[in-house]
């Protein structure tokens, strides 16, 4: 089992109610949940990332050399600005 992360970004005007709403999705969805200053930073393996965004498998590979873009969900569209797979970092730089 692959672990992964992405970063929750909130919308600039999101409100207490909008941050639980996201806490409360992303809990539901079984993710791993720390708010932070900004969103959300949200965990869990892999094939749970695959089945809840959608995405293949090479969309993960690509973390090795770039930011993933995922896909933001219906239910939290409003209170979330955008979704991240940040680029694993390397010692190469």
């Amino acid at each position: 089992m692959s672990y992964a992360e992405a970063i929750v970004t909130a919308a600039s005007d999101v409100s207490e109610a909008d941050r639980a709403k996201i806490q409360t999705w992303a809990e539901r969805e079984e993710f791993q949940a720390i708010p932070m200053k900004m969103g959300m930073l949200i965990t869990g393996d892999e094939e749970l990332f695959r089945k809840v965004f959608g995405i293949t498998q090479a969309d993960l590979s690509a973390r090795s050399t770039r930011d993933v873009s995922l896909p933001i969900p219906a239910e939290v569209a409003s209170a979330v600005s955008s979704i991240t797979i940040r680029r694993l970092p390397s010692i190469d730089g």
